[in-house]
């Protein structure tokens, strides 16, 4: 396989920045971005909501930083102001394939590995979820399946950071 380089990467994902903003999305302008807005585009801004957001994040402990500078693969915030509105695609559940709880494909975003066409920012060539729970390109091959087992990494015990475990790289505490 040939190695990408950044031109490569960011005519991938050209298609998605180059769409019409979604309502409620914060574009914010950039000179130095080949594509004119930054990553964290794909938040939706709350505005005076934002401190109940925050409050809700920490009461819930929700696996989301609110604070993190860099590019978000969920939209977090508008699965909030989904779940204020009574909006029936903002319910999280436990996934029965690793039974841990997780949030609806509706806000990620195309940062997220597990990106798929039922997210809101999706293109018509977007990959799509098929009743094995595998996430499957246009032409048919399998990019993720969720019932495969998953990767393990070393991560530091809670209790004591020197001693190391064995888990999934997704529970990875480091990477959330």
């Amino acid at each position: 396989m040939p190695e990408l380089t950044a031109d490569d990467i960011a005519a991938g994902l050209r298609p998605f920045f180059d769409q019409p903003a979604p309502p409620n999305v914060n574009l914010i302008p950039v000179d130095d971005d080949p594509f004119g807005v930054k990553p964290q585009s794909y938040s939706t801004d709350l505005g005076s909501q934002e401190p109940a957001f925050r409050q809700w994040v920490v009461q819930n402990k929700v696996p989301f930083d609110p604070d993190a500078k860099t590019p978000q693969d969920y939209d977090m915030r508008g699965f909030w102001r989904g779940l204020q509105s009574g909006d029936p695609k903002a319910a999280s559940a436990v996934d029965p394939n690793d039974n841990r709880l997780h949030y609806p494909d509706y806000w990620k975003t195309p940062f997220h590995e597990t990106f798929s066409s039922e997210s809101k920012w999706a293109m018509p060539d977007t990959p799509s979820w098929n009743d094995k729970d595998q996430l499957v390109a246009k032409d048919g091959s399998v990019i993720y399946d969720d019932r495969a087992p998953k990767p393990l990494t070393l991560t530091p015990v809670d209790h004591d950071p020197f001693a190391r475990q064995l888990v999934p790289v997704d529970h990875n505490p480091f990477t959330q």
